[in-house]
């Protein structure tokens, strides 16, 4: 049982890349993704009992497809996109858009004052003849997503890479509170 002990040592570590909330979830999947693929020969009981425990227990939180309409599962993935060891490296192809979309959207709230279009945004309608301006919505959309995009393609993993990005930085501080200190008031 491998997986699970694994599991629990990286979530108990002493503040590691792992005692941050936002690892939780791509914890939670690995250790999904190793038990399903573990063929066991005299212990298939076991295997099936704790992938049925770990479905009962953290369900609402591994299942994505209805991730839109769980703020609960919102929070998870979006704590885990914007930990910069994790980012979407730990989802599947198919899931890596949905929880690049949450990423942005949350950005995009939280750092709306960052992102307002500044008056040299504005398309320079004198000199177009087209006139092909785009709104000023898309204009502040886009200045916003390019900062978290640069971020998601940035190929390194470390907590020091967040100096680089202000406003992701905003999202991480919000979502990312340490494992210790939840832990620590559910104690008290």
């Amino acid at each position: 049982m491998k997986p699970i002990t694994q599991a629990r040592d990286k979530l108990q570590g002493d503040y590691t890349v792992e005692s941050y909330f936002g690892s939780i979830l791509p914890t939670l999947r690995a250790m999904q993704r190793k038990l399903a693929s573990f063929t066991p020969t005299h212990t298939a009981s076991l295997v099936s009992a704790l992938q049925t425990g770990l479905q009962k227990r953290f369900g609402d939180i591994l299942n994505f497809d209805d991730v839109h309409n769980n703020n609960k599962m919102k929070a998870f993935v979006v704590a885990a996109v914007a930990h910069p060891y994790f980012k979407v490296r730990w989802l599947s192809t198919s899931l890596r858009k949905v929880a690049e979309d949450l990423f942005l959207a949350e950005v995009i709230r939280l750092g709306e004052s960052c992102c307002r279009p500044q008056a040299n945004d504005k398309a320079d309608t004198s000199e177009d003849f087209y006139s092909f301006s785009r709104p000023m919505h898309e204009v502040a959309d886009s200045g916003c997503k390019v900062e978290p995009l640069q971020f998601l393609n940035d190929p390194s993993h470390e907590l020091e890479q967040l100096r680089k990005y202000p406003v992701v930085v905003k999202v991480f501080v919000r979502y990312n509170t340490s494992v210790h200190q939840l832990l620590y008031r559910e104690t008290f």
